[in-house]
């Protein structure tokens, strides 16, 4: 039983704070393409530092997240992201929820597409950040 509850919980917390876009079948043979540095001029929104690698590394988010009255309120959360060049690893309160590919797409680290949905994480290429959810940011602890 708590097994199914933290499946659920990872479910229905990636659903509320990730946001989830539809993926065009473009997008899926560009990732297959896509095997060694993942961004290009095409990928990043105009006016933004092109270079990517301050991406790679250990983020984390620690703190609370409001699920609402009927998801418990007020709850403690711990996320984490580890992005390399080739590889994305996503933790939800300790738990591995993605690991896999992605690809840099208008600004945002896209990744986990199957059937014709995705999740998203936008990045600040001004602050050097990347949103968790609203007002909501991961914080850079590695290298």
């Amino acid at each position: 039983m708590k097994q199914k509850f933290k499946i659920l919980f990872v479910v229905i917390f990636a659903t509320l704070f990730i946001a989830v876009a539809p993926c065009s079948s473009s997008m899926a043979q560009s990732r297959k393409k896509s095997t060694s540095h993942r961004t290009s001029k095409a990928t990043q929104p105009k006016g933004t530092d092109q270079n990517t690698d301050w991406i790679y590394g250990t983020w984390v988010y620690d703190g609370t997240i409001d699920y609402g009255p009927y998801m418990g309120g007020v709850q403690r959360c711990y996320c984490k992201m580890i992005i390399t060049k080739s590889n994305l690893k996503v933790y939800y309160d300790g738990e591995l929820a993605y690991n896999g590919s992605y690809i840099i797409r208008d600004g945002d680290i896209v990744y986990d597409q199957k059937n014709g949905s995705c999740f998203v994480a936008p990045l600040d290429f001004k602050s050097h950040r990347i949103k968790l959810g609203e007002g909501k940011w991961y914080s850079k602890v590695s290298y």
